[in-house]
């Protein structure tokens, strides 16, 4: 199997929403990745826990996606959030000022309660028989598909109240894992519920002793954040568990930052709200889930793919071990991806959504070898030294400077974390035995003191160029 997509395929998503995910990632002067990571997600949301995918009888799919983006700080990360997730964001304001309309009708009704009340306990027994005591009114709640509270405690209420789903959403993903258990000195269970809410399964939570125990059937949580390389391994370090498998990552080269007074079309953004509601709002009253099953076409080439390319790699001794479980996990999401597209072809203007055709399949099974080439770049970084990061880092650095620096350079900027001089020279001793640079000692004509010059040879600038 052939995975080497470096770009996200926008063309699986219909062709009014890939204009979007285009404009938008040249407005912010983005990686396309990030906007479309985010719009996938947005999807994912509008279906919530309306729908899911049938494989066969006992294998069923959620479109329930945990994604992150991969990038250095600078990298416009949270600008693309936001825009990806635009039309989340449009339907929670529209959620707010519905609430802050009842509940300004709710203060004036609760006055008149209060006048009444008073009114009517003035009255004497028998007035009282004859006219009902006034009923207070009840306060209203505000409908909520984005949250930040990462804590079981809270997300669990959430769903107990919007059944439908909710947003997981951080500019920072490290909270994420950070916030759980953080009530419990670390001693919860909350990451083996997180688990069991990437496979939409059904969860008890015993509260406090004098509170019940809340159940949720079929919950529904779609996780979208940001994370920096460095900070990677903060999010592996349950790994053992499954956890870092369950993650869509995607990590783009990053564009060079420019200035562009491009914006994004107004009625691009107004296609995608529309298409965006008539997902969320599609079999909204219904109780139970709508099943989307595969066309037979669809069925017998989703097969034809398992075996030929998923489970003849997990087969094979030429895969990493540290890939398997993310291998084992692609499978489902291959189906999760095939819901979410036909849902998308559904909101731009599809008749029906009532099954996954061959074209959607075809389409996810693009998406899914993206990430799989996603993840390998994700698990390269988890798997090379310390020492290897830094260097890197510092090559890169280098080469947008002209391939140069000095010594003190290193130190002062504190390049891949070299806090003084002694760490800048371990690091440039390192390079020279690699191969990587070469030095030069200059001293000032006019004396003072010497400084050492490095300089990236031609072979690593050609090398990095190519990759």
């Amino acid at each position: 199997m052939s995975v080497n997509s470096e770009q996200f395929p926008t063309h699986v998503f219909p062709k009014g929403l890939e204009a979007f995910v285009m404009e938008a990632s040249e407005a912010i002067n983005c990686p396309v990745d990030f906007i479309a990571l985010s719009v996938l997600s947005s999807f994912a949301l509008a279906i919530g826990s309306k729908a899911v995918a049938e494989v066969k009888r006992d294998w069923t799919e959620p479109p329930i996606l945990f994604a992150a983006i991969v990038a250095e700080p600078g990298a416009k990360k949270s600008p693309a959030l936001k825009m990806g997730t635009l039309a989340i964001n449009q339907l929670q304001k529209e959620y707010a000022d519905t609430y802050n309309s009842k509940k300004e009708a709710y203060w004036e009704n609760l006055k008149s309660y209060e006048d009444e009340l008073s009114a009517w306990k003035l009255l004497n027994k028998s007035e009282k028989q004859e006219k009902e005591k006034p009923v207070k009114p009840f306060h209203p709640n505000m409908d909520q598909i984005i949250t930040n509270d990462a804590t079981i405690e809270a997300l669990t209420s959430l769903l107990q109240k919007q059944p439908q789903g909710v947003l997981f959403i951080q500019d920072e993903l490290i909270a994420w894992v950070k916030g759980m258990n953080q009530y419990r000195q670390g001693n919860g269970s909350d990451m083996e519920k997180w688990l069991s809410l990437w496979g939409s399964e059904s969860i008890l939570i015993n509260r406090k002793s004098d509170d019940e125990p809340l159940y949720l059937n079929r919950p529904f949580v779609c996780v979208l954040g940001c994370i920096q390389p460095d900070v990677l391994e903060d999010l592996a370090k349950n790994k053992d568990n499954g956890f870092l498998d369950r993650i869509l990552f995607v990590l783009p080269e990053p564009v060079k930052l420019n200035y562009t007074e491009k914006e994004v079309p107004d009625d691009l953004k107004f296609k995608l709200n529309c298409a965006f509601k008539k997902v969320y709002c599609h079999n909204m009253d219904s109780l139970e889930a709508k099943t989307i099953k595969f066309t037979k076409e669809s069925q017998k080439r989703f097969q034809e793919y398992l075996n030929n390319e998923i489970y003849h790699e997990m087969d094979s001794d030429d895969l990493p071990y540290y890939l398997r479980g993310m291998w084992s996990k692609f499978a489902g999401y291959t189906v999760r991806f095939a819901l979410i597209i036909e849902a998308a072809k559904f909101g731009y203007g599809k008749i029906e959504f009532e099954e996954i055709d061959k074209d959607s399949l075809e389409k996810a099974i693009e998406l899914t070898r993206f990430f799989m080439a996603q993840a390998k770049k994700v698990q390269t970084i988890l798997h090379s030294s310390l020492l290897d990061r830094k260097i890197d880092k510092a090559v890169k650095w280098m080469r947008k400077r002209g391939g140069k620096c000095s010594l003190r350079d290193i130190y002062t900027k504190k390049l891949a974390g070299c806090k003084n001089k002694t760490q800048a020279q371990k690091l440039v001793d390192e390079m020279l035995d690699r191969s990587l640079i070469s030095t030069e000692k200059t001293k000032p004509i006019n004396g003072g003191k010497e400084s050492i010059l490095i300089f990236l040879k031609a072979s690593v600038i050609n090398r990095y160029e190519m990759a």
